[in-house]
């Protein structure tokens, strides 16, 4: 195959954190729910901290090496490779977000809008488009259209919140409604630094979608 059966095992690194395994028995999705869980209204954010970032990037640099055997399953190292790169960024886009407003520091939000927002916009549609090349290789056609559904609503809301941040900076409004509140965890029973949650619709809006 060109991949050692460690390294197979290693695939499920891209839904662990160094805090919480499936591996100790803990049900935990953070791969999931800070992908596509909402940066503006954080319902997330109560689960993000900042060393997620070195892990995640950990990560993608591990799944790179693997890829770079060019396997007969290297397609499968590269997707995590790309979603890794792209939660490296995504997963604490809310809290640097939040804590730039609540600080009142423009010239952290205007990185956020100006440089972090589209490094992250351009990570994700990579991880797209290596998950639309993995679909079409294992599945029939049904089911893509859920994939671009999900994956483009997340790509045009991270644009829609740097429009927010900037329209905020340039004073076309004096606050960003979603910011303004404190972020609750999602679940108020259930500690820890890690959770786990499968539902799309709850993971993108409190609202019935």
């Amino acid at each position: 195959f060109g991949n050692t059966y460690e390294e197979f095992k290693n695939l499920e690194d891209a839904n662990m954190t160094e805090y919480g395994t499936v591996r100790d028995g803990k049900d935990i999705n953070p791969c999931k729910y800070h992908l596509y869980g909402d940066s503006l209204t954080g319902m997330f954010d109560g689960y993000a901290y900042y060393e997620l970032e070195e892990y995640f990037a950990r990560n993608a640099a591990q799944f790179k090496k693997y890829k770079e055997k060019n396997g007969r399953y290297s397609y499968l190292f590269d997707i995590l490779e790309k979603l890794s790169s792209a939660l490296s960024v995504k997963s604490t886009l809310g809290i640097r977000m939040k804590k730039a407003y609540d600080d009142k520091d423009a010239k952290a939000l205007s990185e956020i809008a100006e440089k972090i927002i589209p490094d992250c916009v351009e990570r994700v549609h990579a991880f797209y488009t290596a998950f639309s090349r993995q679909w079409e290789r294992e599945n029939k056609y049904a089911g893509a259209e859920v994939n671009d559904i999900r994956l483009g609503g997340l790509l045009f809301r991270l644009k829609e919140t740097a429009a927010a941040i900037k329209d905020y900076l340039f004073g076309a409004s004096d606050r960003i409604e979603e910011l303004e509140g404190e972020r609750l965890p999602f679940y108020c029973f259930k500690k820890g630094r890690d959770t786990v949650n499968v539902l799309y619709g709850a993971q993108v809006s409190a609202s019935e979608l």
